[in-house]
């Protein structure tokens, strides 16, 4: 089931982040970030969402990270096109990963200056 593929790539992608052995490029962070901004409102992937995202990265998305996102988000828009009653574990465990993804695209906020 597509969904599996969805969950290993998922937990190899984090344990890989969580060991330092995959740091997301600028590119995979805005990619990340711009992905959950479109799905802030109900926080569900849609295959539309995701294919808007993929188009958006483009060509650089497939080597940035050796396509590690690129596959991921590939997987999440196979999960979201033919979607499973059991795949919403998969789906959570996904967002999770790409908000700690996207979490360095953010600017920081400084506190006022007085």
């Amino acid at each position: 089931m597509s969904h599996e593929r969805l969950t290993a790539l998922t937990s190899a992608l984090a344990d890989d982040l969580d060991q330092g052995f995959w740091a997301p490029g600028s590119l995979e962070r805005t990619l990340a970030a711009r992905l959950l901004v479109a799905c802030a409102g109900d926080g569900q992937f849609t295959s539309a969402r995701l294919y808007e995202t993929l188009w958006e990265g483009s060509v650089a998305l497939t080597y940035a990270g050796g396509g590690r996102l690129a596959r991921l988000l590939a997987h999440l828009h196979e999960v979201t096109t033919h979607p499973a009653p059991d795949a919403a574990s998969a789906l959570s465990d996904a967002s999770r990963l790409l908000k700690r993804v996207a979490q360095d695209s953010v600017p920081p906020t400084y506190p006022a200056v007085s």
